[in-house]
């Protein structure tokens, strides 16, 4: 919903118990040792009050005020890009100020618009909701995926969209979650955007398992609860988990990609367009998705999760014994499924803690990946894949080319509202 103009001149947020006039005062009495100090007081005193964040966003989303919300988003996010900020509850808020701004005034920071990406003419890859294909971006190899744009829908609607999935992406920073570059815009009469991340040569789970059948199998499950349990503990519910989700690094990782993303998509389509859901993808939902206009929920991912389970110890597909969507839709509502390849404790965790009908008797992703834990051997301590170490250089180059153009007196200015 776009904010109307207002005919009002300016007026400093808060609300009338003189919310904004103590963030002046606290903001002089802070004891900060720089103006940059106070920029940063400021920023996170909005974020922790709901009352300020939100008028603050409706303030800066009017039309004229463009450049203004460029240089904030611009600057919140070089300091959620520092050390180990999203770690803390303040770190948090700050993302959510972001993306709440972001998806306000739709605006993206200019740190995640990419430029000088090539692409090949064909893709490599197509189906569902983006076609796939090969790139180069400062001489790395990288992965570039054309979202599809329904009907008349433009750019500009479908980036609104997408902005919170995006911005929380590129701030995903774990082992198993396949790194966010940026994004590449097409020409603007194409109606597409485009995301970049890492090239992965082994590819997605379903080519990776068919190409190396002789690959340990617990480990990639493992792999995949720790990703999920990391997207939510950053309450991210992926909505979409299926085995061409899964991406296969050249050291053999798991990695997921595509959260929140493939939801959005799905919905988008059923907007604009008459597409109906593919009977690949129902094999892997959950049966509340499918009974009723349900948002997926971490209880849907977790039933996913162990339909992901079920390919990568059988080779097949949830339900693949169907070939119509209404046989899959029966079996999927009657729980028919069956498999004497698997050790009983894993067959017992994907019926008990996975598949439970009612959301809330399915296990939560800790529970599972402690019951997988004491069946594979493995280091403890999570360690930053080659990929997110290549992703925090890629970032701090973009950051210093960032960092001259933002304008840190406008920032105070706005903040402050004057």
């Amino acid at each position: 919903m776009s904010v109307q103009a207002q005919e009002e001149q300016p007026r400093v947020i808060g609300d009338s118990k003189g919310d904004s006039c103590q963030l002046k005062a606290d903001c002089h009495t802070s004891g900060s040792s720089s103006e940059e100090d106070d920029i940063r007081f400021l920023a996170f005193q909005i974020a922790r009050n709901s009352e300020l964040w939100r008028e603050f966003t409706k303030s800066l989303s009017l039309p004229n005020r463009k450049t203004e919300v460029q240089n904030v988003l611009d600057f919140l996010n070089i300091i959620l890009h520092e050390g180990d900020i999203l770690e803390k509850d303040d770190g948090i808020k700050l993302l959510r100020l972001l993306y709440k701004l972001a998806k306000e005034a739709q605006v993206y920071p200019t740190q995640l618009l990419l430029k000088g990406v090539e692409m090949s003419s064909q893709p490599f890859e197509g189906g569902g909701f983006a076609d796939v294909y090969r790139g180069k971006h400062c001489d790395d190899n990288v992965c570039v995926k054309v979202i599809r744009v329904f009907e008349n829908r433009g750019q500009s609607q479908l980036l609104r969209g997408y902005v919170r999935e995006i911005i929380l992406w590129s701030h995903m920073l774990h082992k198993n979650i396949l790194p966010f570059y940026g994004l590449y815009a097409l020409d603007e009469s194409a109606n597409r955007i485009c995301l970049v991340s890492p090239y992965m040569r082994n590819g997605n789970l379903k080519a990776f398992l068919t190409n190396n059948p002789r690959t340990p199998h617990l480990p990639l499950v493992l792999d995949i609860i720790d990703g999920l349990v990391y997207l939510h503990r950053s309450k991210i519910v992926h909505g979409d988990l299926k085995a061409q989700n899964i991406l296969i690094s050249g050291d053999g990782s798991a990695l997921i990609t595509d959260f929140g993303l493939s939801y959005i998509a799905m919905t988008t389509a059923a907007r604009g367009s008459t597409e109906p859901i593919s009977a690949g993808t129902m094999n892997w939902m959950a049966p509340e998705l499918i009974n009723g206009p349900a948002k997926p929920t971490k209880e849907s991912d977790v039933w996913s999760f162990g339909c992901l389970c079920y390919k990568i110890f059988t080779g097949e597909y949830p339900f693949h014994q169907y070939s119509i969507q209404v046989q899959v839709l029966l079996a999927l509502l009657q729980g028919d499924l069956v498999c004497d390849e698997l050790d009983d404790w894993m067959w017992e965790l994907m019926v008990l803690g996975c598949w439970q009908k009612k959301p809330k008797d399915r296990y939560t992703c800790e529970m599972i990946r402690d019951i997988l834990t004491k069946h594979v051997m493995q280091d403890t301590q999570p360690q930053l894949s080659d990929w997110n170490l290549k992703k925090n250089a890629f970032w701090q180059s973009m950051q210093a080319q960032s960092e001259t153009k933002v304008d840190r007196d406008e920032v105070r200015r706005v903040l402050l509202q004057q």
